[in-house]
């Protein structure tokens, strides 16, 4: 592990962005209205079943030094938003798109919603005080898909103005998506405040060689569209047995970020001009920032099988809890930063689809502003 904690080091210290002072531009009126009132955002995906000990969880939540509770299961989450805003932390939740899907209806036929009522829901859901943003998808699956996303982006800029709209996209499921299906053409029709993506690189026993090249790709896109840019952090494992008892294929095997690879992870993003982060997934069992995959499973388990999650600081929950204050005193300074030019590499090797750093004259002509 030490000699991964060099390697993380060595590559960030060397990784660097074109910057120019005149290549500042706004951020749309929502995100700018938004940001006056808020910090960098440092959210914790949490799985909200069970809801007691809701006073311990929460402020074990806080003592992280996480600022925004992003929910999974909104309809089931009322009680978590409420305690939240009394907190003092901020809320914010997905779309749940898996329990409108043909797929979810036939396996779990007795759930609550359908396709004509999640709008509704929602608007009971963001009455509450306390709403930051709310995500919609992963990236359409199909055309009808992408046009639901559309839909209810529009209903939700239309009637909560100051409610961002995240969308988020797995940029390596791209070529599995819909044909004539891109970053662009899903930030064009969808209209975001925010655009995120996620990718969770660290392998069992390196890094996935892909990983820069998507930070890139979803930086490029967040600038061309001249938006926010933020990313879900890993901060889960992925073990080679599923809960089931079968096993994953190799390239799914993941690793419980250290120390090391949390700073890695973000100290790299905010380097391509991230200015927000989501942990996936933030739960507090002993030993974890979260259980494998399981958090997430129970989560739409039967309420018999939820466990109360082992509330004492752990070494994950510390990794995340010493670089968060980091974080925000540079967030001071990026939060009103933009990137200009492509992002350049330097190093022995460069990053697979990834440039050299040739912009040295650059560094000449830097202006304090």
């Amino acid at each position: 592990m030490k000699t991964w904690a060099i390697i993380a080091a060595t590559t960030l210290a060397l990784l660097t962005t074109q910057t120019s002072v005149y290549g500042w531009y706004p951020y749309g009126k929502r995100y700018q209205k938004w940001q006056e009132k808020n910090g960098f955002m440092m959210a914790g995906v949490h799985n909200t079943l069970p809801a007691d000990h809701l006073p311990e969880r929460l402020a074990h939540f806080k003592a992280a030094g996480l600022n925004t509770l992003f929910t999974m299961e909104p309809h089931n989450s009322l009680k978590w938003h409420q305690a939240a805003h009394a907190a003092g932390l901020q809320w914010a939740t997905e779309h749940p798109e898996r329990f409108v899907s043909p797929n979810w209806k036939v396996t779990n036929p007795a759930s609550p919603l359908n396709g004509l009522q999640v709008n509704e829901m929602f608007a009971r859901v963001l009455d509450m005080p306390g709403a930051t943003f709310i995500k919609a998808g992963d990236g359409p699956k199909t055309e009808e898909h992408l046009d639901n996303i559309a839909q209810f982006t529009k209903w939700v800029r239309t009637k909560f103005p100051d409610v961002l709209m995240l969308t988020c996209l797995s940029i390596e499921q791209l070529a599995a998506s819909i044909t004539d299906y891109d970053e662009d053409r899903y930030i064009a029709q969808t209209r975001p405040d925010v655009f995120a993506y996620f990718k969770y690189p660290l392998r069992i026993h390196d890094e996935s060689p892909q990983f820069l090249a998507q930070m890139r790709r979803g930086r490029d896109a967040a600038h061309r569209h001249r938006l926010p840019n933020w990313m879900y952090v890993q901060t889960w494992e992925q073990p080679p047995i599923r809960r089931d008892g079968t096993q994953r294929d190799a390239d799914g095997w993941l690793r419980l970020p250290d120390e090391a690879d949390v700073r890695y992870l973000l100290f790299t993003f905010l380097a391509h001009g991230g200015n927000g982060v989501m942990f996936y997934l933030y739960y507090g069992h002993d030993g974890t920032v979260m259980m494998e995959d399981t958090v997430a499973d129970e989560a739409r388990d039967p309420a018999d099988r939820h466990r109360l999650e082992n509330l004492v600081p752990t070494r994950a929950w510390h990794a995340v809890r010493d670089v968060a204050p980091e974080v925000q005193t540079l967030s001071r300074a990026l939060l009103n930063l933009r990137t200009k030019n492509p992002i350049g590499y330097v190093g022995e090797t460069i990053p697979d689809e990834c440039s050299a750093f040739k912009g040295h004259d650059l560094l000449d002509s830097v202006v304090n502003l």
